[in-house]
């Protein structure tokens, strides 16, 4: 879980514009194969900054990307808060 909230943490701190200059690392890129895959961080770092639109234009699969890791780390947040309830 702090690796995900450091991750998400990074992505709102840097900016999208930042993170299109970087190299991609993406096999299938390289390849010039398709990846749905390609653009997800840059997409979480708009979504993060308030850029809905440049989220979805970026990358539809952040529609998807989003919602689960907010239930990830909801989830991890209760079960850690019922751990701790259980200790006393």
């Amino acid at each position: 879980m702090v690796i995900l909230l450091g991750a998400l943490l990074a992505l709102a701190l840097v900016p999208p514009t930042v993170l299109e200059r970087l190299p991609s690392l993406c096999l299938w890129h390289r390849l010039n194969l398709p990846c749905w895959g390609c653009g997800t961080v840059r997409a979480l770092s708009a979504l993060l900054h308030g850029d809905v639109a440049g989220a979805w234009r970026i990358n539809h699969n952040v529609a998807g990307t989003a919602p689960l890791l907010l239930a990830l780390l909801t989830g991890q947040a209760l079960a850690i808060w019922k751990r701790r309830a259980a200790a006393g």
